[in-house]
Order: structure tokens, then C-alpha cells, then sequence
């Protein structure tokens, strides 16, 4: 799923409006989809109203792998019609080029050393978020998990014009897909 969609920036009004976008960029991009794979935090939070209005859109017999914002993480979360998974199915690695990780600061994000592999409809699927797609280690635990399928989740929206971050992303996971021989289902939001 390709979106554009910008961040609300803490506005309720927008984030509303942003989640109907969401919505209506699953059913449009997904028609005739068994599963839809969206951009990374492309929804802001996985509260319980957020939750039940994703839920309560997904068309039945459709999954849908939303990239959220869980606890100032990026994860990923299953979404089913009224039925979406409260937990994430994993979490971003936490260790981003901005400066989350802060070890000798008591409200740092806790890096995530393991990207497990997840069940999707029988399939074992790696997830690379964001800057984990140029990062090797996490490359190496995909590669010594053996996936089916490796997923591509950005949000890319403040790269503007100059698409050099994402197109390096973009060439990173290419090039691990194919010494993985394992297909890559990209989501992006500019």
C-alpha cells in the first residue's frame, strides 16, 4: 500500500480525519486482498477507539497489518473485521538514527534486540520497520529466521521531495530480499 497521508501532530480533529483516510486507502488498495500491508505508523495510537473504528472497517475475510505507534514505539498490529489484536505482533528495534535510544536516560526508548518472525495466515513473515531496513544485524536475525515473506513499512512523509533516505531503505531491502531469495511486500507513506 503506498498512502500520503501527514501526521496530525496531536490534533484530534486530524488524527479523525487521518484514521477515515486509513480506512478508506485499506478498502480501496486492498479490493480483492487477503491481506494489506500498511505504512509504518501510519495510525497514531492503538487506544481502544482506534482499535473498534479499524476493526469495525476491515471487509470480512480481509487482514490488515497496520503499522502503529504503541507506547512511543513503532509496531505492528493484526487487524481482522471486529477482532484486532491488542498486542502489537512486534515492535521496532528502537535503536533510531534520531536519538530514542538513551541508555543513561530514564525515559529512553528500550531497544528490541530480537525481531521474531509472525504467523500471517500460514505464512512466517519478518517485518524490517523503517530504519531497521538499513541496519544488519537486524538482517542477519531475519536471515537466521528463514521467513516466507519479508515486510518493507515506511513512513516516509518528511522526506519531502529529497527521497535519498527512503530510496536508500528501499535499495537496502532489495538487495537483502535477494541474497534471502524471499519476496518483499512494501508500505509506504509519503
Amino acid at each position: 500500500m503506498q498512502t500520503r497521508i501527514t501526521p496530525s501532530d496531536g490534533n484530534v480533529l486530524a488524527s479523525i480525519q487521518n484514521n477515515q483516510a486509513v480506512i478508506s486507502a485499506g478498502i480501496e488498495q486492498g479490493l480483492g486482498a487477503r491481506v494489506v500491508v500498511f505504512p509504518e505508523a501510519i495510525v497514531p495510537n492503538w487506544y481502544d477507539g482506534t482499535r473498534a473504528q479499524l476493526s469495525a472497517a476491515v471487509p470480512l475475510g480481509q487482514i490488515w497489518l497496520l503499522g502503529v505507534q504503541v507506547e512511543k514505539r513503532d509496531a505492528i498490529v493484526l487487524a481482522k473485521a471486529s477482532n484486532s489484536k491488542m498486542d502489537p505482533l512486534v515492535a521496532a528495534a528502537g535503536l533510531l538514527l534520531g536519538g530514542d535510544w538513551q541508555p543513561w536516560s530514564s525515559r529512553s526508548l528500550r531497544p528490541a534486540w530480537w525481531q521474531p518472525v509472525f504467523d500471517v495466515d500460514g505464512r512466517r513473515v519478518w517485518a524490517a520497520v523503517c530504519v531497521e531496513q538499513v541496519l544488519p544485524w537486524t538482517w542477519l536475525e531475519a536471515m537466521a529466521q528463514r521467513p516466507d515473506v519479508i515486510l518493507a513499512q515506511t513512513n516516509a512523509w518528511w522526506a519531502g521531495q529529497d527521497r535519498e533516505a527512503p530510496e536508500i531503505q528501499e535499495a537496502s531491502t532489495n538487495a537483502w530480499a535477494r541474497l534471502m531469495s524471499e519476496p518483499v511486500l512494501s508500505a509506504v507513506n509519503w
